[in-house]
C-alpha cells in the first residue's frame, strides 16, 4: 500500500458552517414556540429566557461554529484516521484503520444539497464520526476502508489453531464422531 494515499489534512469546507448554521436555526424555531407558549402565563420569565437564547444563538452563529469548522481536522493514511477538533479543550483520536469493523455514509437532507456526507466508523464497542466531508472524500473513505477489510478476511497466513474442519462436526446430534448412529 503507498503512504499517504489521501490528503494529509482535510478541513471542514465552507458548506459544513452553512450547513450548521442552518441546523442551529431550525432549533431556534420550537425553543421560540415555548417561549411563546411561556410567555402567555409568566411574561418575565419568557423575557428572560429569550434574552439568553439569542445569546446562545448569536453566540454559537458568529463564534463558536467558525471556531469548530477552524478547529475540526481530519487525517488519513493507510495505517491510521487522525481526529482533532475543539475549541477550548482540544481533543485527539487516532483511530487504527484495522480496528474499524464496518464504516457507513450517512446524509441528511442538508448534506445532500449541499454535496457532503458523515462517515460513521464503527469500532470495538464504540463508533466515530467524521461528519461534514464532501461526498467523493466519504465515498472513497467507506471503498477503501471497505477494501482492507476484505483484504483481512481473505489474508491465507490467518489461521486459527481452533478452526474445525467442516467433515468433523456432528451437526446431526446424537451418534458417533462420523455422523451414523
Amino acid at each position: 500500500m503507498k503512504k499517504n494515499f489521501y490528503k494529509p489534512r482535510v478541513r471542514i469546507s465552507p458548506a459544513a458552517v452553512i450547513i450548521w448554521r442552518i441546523d442551529l436555526t431550525l432549533l431556534m424555531i420550537p425553543l421560540g414556540i415555548i417561549l411563546i407558549l411561556i410567555g402567555a402565563f409568566v411574561p418575565v420569565l419568557a423575557a428572560v429566557l429569550g434574552i439568553v437564547a439569542a445569546a446562545a444563538y448569536f453566540f454559537g452563529m458568529f463564534f463558536y461554529i467558525p471556531m469548530y469548522c477552524k478547529n475540526l481536522i481530519y487525517t488519513f493514511d493507510d495505517k491510521y484516521i487522525t481526529i482533532k477538533r475543539g475549541i477550548i479543550y482540544k481533543r485527539h483520536a487516532m483511530i487504527p484503520v484495522s480496528s474499524v469493523q464496518y464504516c457507513i455514509l450517512v446524509q441528511g437532507v442538508l448534506q445532500k444539497r449541499f454535496k457532503r456526507c458523515t462517515v460513521v466508523l464503527m469500532l470495538a464497542g464504540s463508533f466515530m464520526l467524521i461528519s461534514q466531508i464532501k461526498l467523493n472524500e466519504g465515498r472513497f473513505l467507506v471503498e477503501y476502508l471497505t477494501s482492507l477489510q476484505m483484504e483481512e478476511e481473505k489474508d491465507p497466513n490467518d489461521t486459527d489453531e481452533n478452526d474445525v474442519p467442516d467433515d468433523t462436526l456432528n451437526v446431526g446430534g446424537g451418534g458417533d464422531a462420523d455422523g451414523e448412529g
